[in-house]
């Protein structure tokens, strides 16, 4: 799960494989696999470094088991 902020605030967890796409216009909208959309401040660049980074982080631990 990646760490984002609600345009409120609000801290939230999104799990990475619920994700469809995202688009920024002028925030960041996620588009959800369940037609479900979030709106949150970070751009797009950096939800996908993000997710990159856990994405990386899990293949570590695999491999080292």
């Amino acid at each position: 799960m990646v760490e984002l902020t609600k345009l409120d605030g609000r801290v939230i967890f999104l799990n990475i494989e619920a994700v469809k796409y995202m688009e920024q216009a002028p925030h960041t909208i996620i588009h959800l696999i369940n037609g479900d959309t979030l709106l949150v401040k970070e751009s797009p660049l950096e939800i996908s470094e993000q997710l990159i980074r856990f994405k990386a982080k899990l293949l570590r631990v695999a491999e080292a088991q």
